[in-house]
């Protein structure tokens, strides 16, 4: 009887000793906070659907312990590593939303800086519409547009005239994000951009200009021996920046091979402002627009091949008109090609008329098209298909410029219209307007 006792009370001792190791044994290990950096972006900015990387150190492997969001619109996290977050950026209402990243048990850091004070750029796309990149462009009331010339799919470049003797011109790196002085231009806002952000513009003397731009015109590179009654109307140079052409107003060419010394090429100057629009494929493919002064009669000067002379084609039946002469060209190839031709040396919406006219022998001959609005400027994705400005209004062919189809209308004016990379652009006083095909 005492030994069955003492065996109990052993037995209820050693219970609650076990009890007792149990409960101190499921006390919570503290989690490890790791210090984690963001070291850089792999792009600053895209278009919504496009996909970004997040680059940095001390990650999660894990890609359900990262939030990411914009302006509070939360994006799904497609991977996750040590060093890489990849997700697709949102559709959201500002160009430049408060960017915010999270990972769980982390102390995370940022050591990157960028334009958008550490933000993600994004700009709206929709395939197969017009979409508005909404910003103020430095093209204000009271400033004409000269020219444009979209380089890429992002980056666009226009001139204005916004003093006595010329101007400036603009241009937009990131899709019309942002906006920045890029060079002085002259009284025909004269200028041509080469994919690397430099190249030539004209104010009373052509200079070079670097990349980034420079509003400096002390970087001459030519200038013009006959300064009498004649301008640069128009600036062609390769991407190594030495092969170029420069036309001038009273039908006169120069050519440089090495981006500084240059040589006459052409010189059928009847000592008159003659030419005003210029086109070029490549420095062996150019077409210059304007008129004749002493027949009244819209000519195309054009040099169509390596070993080809410039020559020149008059538009015919048009010398009774007031003034006729060719005011935009637009080539696809060696062989394709459209311009428009005005009355009343005006342009566009202002002018008595405006008709279409295309070729397909290079510039040799012209055919007029009927029926086409009175556009002021065009722009052609391939031989049949094209866009063209009239006032607020886009127009769309299908068929060659035959027939024209109301495409957009806008609330203002529009600018010029140009294509490039699957994208048309058309500049607006409040932003960049897009046409993606894809």
């Amino acid at each position: 009887m005492t030994k069955s006792i003492k065996l109990f009370a052993t037995s209820i001792l050693t219970t609650i000793f076990i009890l007792g190791c149990s409960k101190d044994d499921t006390t919570e290990i503290p989690i490890e906070i790791k210090n984690a950096t963001i070291t850089s972006y792999s792009n600053d900015f895209g278009y919504s659907g496009e996909t970004i990387s997040i680059l940095g150190t001390n990650f999660s492997e894990d890609k359900t312990d990262v939030s990411i969001a914009f302006d509070d619109i939360a994006v799904e996290i497609l991977s996750s590593n040590t060093t890489e977050i990849k997700f697709k950026l949102p559709k959201t209402t500002n160009l430049v939303p408060v960017l915010k990243i999270q990972i769980a048990n982390t102390n995370l850091t940022s050591a990157y800086q960028n334009d958008y004070n550490g933000n993600i750029a994004v700009l709206p796309k929709k395939i197969g519409e017009w979409e508005l990149t909404p910003n103020a462009v430095p093209w204000t009331e009271g400033k004409t547009l000269f020219k444009t010339q979209q380089v890429n799919g992002l980056r666009y470049y226009f001139s204005v005239k916004d003093n006595g003797g010329g101007g400036h011109t603009y241009r937009t790196l990131d899709g019309g994000i942002t906006w920045e002085d890029w060079a002085s231009v002259g009284f025909f806002g004269t200028f041509y951009v080469t994919i690397n952000d430099e190249g030539w513009a004209d104010f009373a003397r052509i200079n070079k200009i670097p990349v980034g731009g420079s509003t400096l015109i002390n970087n001459t590179i030519f200038i013009n021996p006959d300064t009498e009654n004649t301008i640069n109307c128009g600036l062609y140079i390769s991407e190594d920046m030495r092969t170029g052409i420069a036309a001038f107003s009273d039908k006169v060419i120069y050519e440089t091979t090495d981006g500084i010394n240059f040589s006459e090429v052409y010189n059928n100057s009847s000592n008159n402002n003659e030419l005003r629009s210029f086109f070029a494929l490549d420095e062996n493919h150019i077409w210059v627009g304007g008129r004749n002064n002493l027949g009244n009669n819209p000519v195309v000067l054009y040099k169509n091949g390596e070993n080809s002379p410039w020559q020149e084609t008059i538009i015919d039946g048009n010398s009774t008109e007031s003034y006729p002469f060719v005011f935009d060209i637009e080539f696809l190839d060696a062989s394709n090609g459209f311009l428009l031709l005005s009355t009343n040396t005006a342009t566009g919406d202002n002018a008595e008329t405006v008709k279409l006219y295309s070729t397909i022998d290079g510039g040799s001959t012209w055919t007029q098209k009927d029926n086409s609005p009175k556009f002021y400027d065009i722009a052609f994705k391939n031989q049949n298909e094209g866009w063209g400005v009239s006032e607020n209004k886009i127009y769309k062919t299908t068929d060659a410029g035959t027939t024209w189809q109301l495409s957009f209308t806008h609330s203002e004016n529009l600018g010029g219209i140009n294509y490039k990379d699957n994208v048309v652009m058309s500049l607006t006083r409040g932003g960049l307007l897009k046409y993606f095909y894809e």
